[in-house]
């Protein structure tokens, strides 16, 4: 009876804790993301008018992406590089 308790007191420690481990923030990426963020908004007060404007709606895009991460949200690691890529290119035009 010991064992089975044992047993069991160890699989639900195992199955509860295996969330947290999950979740660990993957920092490499936000840091990637918010130097990318601060890299659009500078081009984004170099700017005016139409490109200026699609700036800094793809500089939102890449807050809301970082919020998302920061807040345990799942992000799509493909939304996360078409953002990277889209800033890299002076934004999504």
């Amino acid at each position: 009876m010991t064992l089975q308790k044992t047993a069991l007191t160890m699989l639900i420690a195992f199955a509860t804790a295996t969330p947290l481990f999950a979740v660990a923030p993957p920092s490499r990426r936000v840091q990637a993301l918010d130097d990318a963020q601060a890299n659009l908004g500078r081009l984004a007060a170099q700017t005016k008018g139409t490109p200026q404007h699609r700036l800094l709606m793809e500089q939102q895009r890449v807050q809301g992406l970082i919020d998302d991460i920061q807040s345990g949200r799942t992000v799509d690691p493909a939304a996360i590089d078409s953002a990277l890529g889209d800033a890299e290119r002076h934004g999504a035009w």
